[in-house]
């Protein structure tokens, strides 16, 4: 959750303004939503299962961003990932992360 975790840091006291005209913030962040995606990617389904309430596959589909060669990438669409869905998919994950075995 380390990546969700970093996006809530670089996003902590930032205005969307601020974010819509920083190059390293708004790369920072699109480095790790890529990083989201590409894990839920390659969880195993049956832990996948284990939450059906998360989006997966919405999840997933954010490495498609900057994967893909999608070289512009809507700072709107990006700051509403970072602000108003990573929180939320951090809460409803911590909890498994924290009981998973080693």
């Amino acid at each position: 959750m380390a990546t969700g975790e970093a996006i809530l840091r670089y996003i902590d006291g930032v205005t969307f303004e601020d974010f819509a005209t920083n190059d390293e913030k708004r790369s920072a962040v699109e480095r790790q939503v890529f990083g989201i995606g590409e894990a839920a990617a390659r969880l195993p389904d049956e832990w996948k299962q284990r939450r059906p309430a998360v989006p997966w596959r919405k999840i997933i589909g954010l490495r498609n961003l900057p994967a893909h060669g999608y070289w512009v990438i809507d700072a709107e669409e990006l700051w509403d990932v970072a602000k108003n869905k990573v929180p939320a998919f951090v809460a409803e994950l911590r909890p498994l992360l924290d009981s998973a075995p080693d």
